[in-house]
């Protein structure tokens, strides 16, 4: 399970006070978090099916937030980092302080500087309209590789293969 939110919270956030703005996104992303761990898989015990545990518990990804392509405020930018730096904790290895089980650093994929404080998008994955810009096809390529690399197992194999399910259905119909 991958939550990536917040990015919006900041950009509506009001205050003037960054930690006001980064709590209140600390807080939801831990409590989404934490209820999402609270279930468990119906494939706990389908031994064909890889869940990354042994106790049949959700695995949760928490997703760093990216750099704001649009306009914005050094308050909401400061925000943005307090609130990756609290995702990814590196201090303590608490992925979203102990309620996550680990983190894919979006920030990092996208950002200039290649890290989850830079402030700005790189240029090849914006497209600019006027004078508006949006994610393109490169920037959405670029979050998915690196989903791939940070949840990846230390062996570099993927759990589960994607179509799995599909698959086993297919060849349960074709042996029928």
């Amino acid at each position: 399970m991958l939550i990536s939110s917040g990015s919006s919270d900041l950009l509506t956030c009001t205050s003037s006070d960054s930690n006001t703005c980064a709590t209140t996104v600390e807080n939801q992303l831990s409590a989404t978090a934490s209820q999402l761990r609270a279930y468990y898989t119906d494939d706990s015990t389908n031994y064909n099916v890889s869940i990354g545990n042994a106790s049949g518990q959700l695995t949760v990804y928490v997703a760093t937030i990216p750099p704001f392509a649009g306009t914005h405020t050094a308050t909401q930018e400061t925000a943005r980092e307090a609130v990756n730096a609290y995702i990814l904790d590196s201090a303590n290895q608490l992925y979203l302080g102990g309620a996550a089980d680990g983190a894919i650093d979006f920030a990092k994929a996208v950002s200039t500087a290649g890290n989850d404080t830079s402030d700005t998008v790189k240029a090849a994955d914006i497209y600019t309209s006027g004078t508006n810009t949006y994610p393109n096809n490169t920037y959405y390529q670029d979050l998915a590789q690196q989903y791939l690399t940070d949840s990846a197992p230390s062996d570099g194999n993927v759990g589960i293969q994607p179509n799995f399910v599909g698959a086993m259905v297919a060849t349960q119909r074709a042996s029928s």
